[in-house]
Parts: structure tokens; C-alpha cells; sequence
């Protein structure tokens, strides 16, 4: 069962996920009052290996505050993440996690995600 967010504004959550991503972009939008959110758009790999769209979301009250969290981020790597998860609202829908943990993937398991991302996509 998903609790249903908004991409815009803070999330409340439920459950957690844990899985695999592969980043897409990465995309900052400020939001009322200059906070800044930052959408990092993926793919993520399930436990049965089907690959589905998810976004991470980070909520930051200003500029500075979020350069430690996203500046290790690269476009194409593969993360491990950890956090609270919901439905987006807004088109095309998607699962959201907000403010995840993420953790880097170990080099000698990046070529089978590869493949996995591949076939299953």
C-alpha cells in the first residue's frame, strides 16, 4: 500500500524501500519562500529484476544547504538507497523516496547491473 504524496511541497511517508538505482538527471526547482527541491531522476531495479521509474526528492530551506548531499551524485552510476516512499501525483506518475540514504555500488557488481538495467528496461 502507497501513501500518496505531491512532487511539490514536503512528503509524509509510511514504509520504506530499499533498491537499486541508476541516475537519469538531476533537476532543482525553488519552491515558495526559496527553499530548494531536488528531484534526482532514476531507475530502479526491483527484487524480481524489473526495472520502474523513481524519483528522489530532497527538500533543502536554501542553496547552501544542499551542495554535500547531491554534489557526490553522478548522471549513469548505479546507488544503493534507502528511505520513506510514496506515489507521485503529477504525470507521468512515479514512486517517490524522500531523502534517502544512498550508498555507492560495489565496482565489481556495476557490469551485472548493466546487464540487468538492459534486458529489463
Amino acid at each position: 500500500m502507497f501513501t500518496v504524496g505531491i512532487c511539490i511541497g514536503r512528503l509524509s511517508f509510511d514504509f520504506t524501500i530499499t533498491t537499486i538505482i541508476k541516475i537519469i538527471k538531476i533537476e532543482k526547482h525553488t519552491l515558495p519562500e526559496n527553499e530548494i527541491q531536488i528531484d534526482v531522476v532514476c531507475k530502479a531495479l526491483d527484487s524480481d529484476s524489473n526495472v520502474f521509474d523513481l524519483m528522489i526528492v530532497y527538500f533543502f530551506k536554501n542553496e547552501n544547504e544542499n551542495n554535500d548531499t547531491i554534489k557526490n551524485l553522478r548522471i549513469n552510476k548505479y546507488y544503493i538507497v534507502e528511505g520513506a516512499y510514496g506515489v507521485c501525483q503529477k504525470e507521468p506518475a512515479c514512486i517517490i523516496i524522500d531523502n534517502p540514504k544512498i550508498n555507492n555500488v560495489k565496482a565489481e557488481y556495476i557490469k551485472h547491473l548493466d546487464i540487468a538495467f538492459e534486458i529489463n528496461d
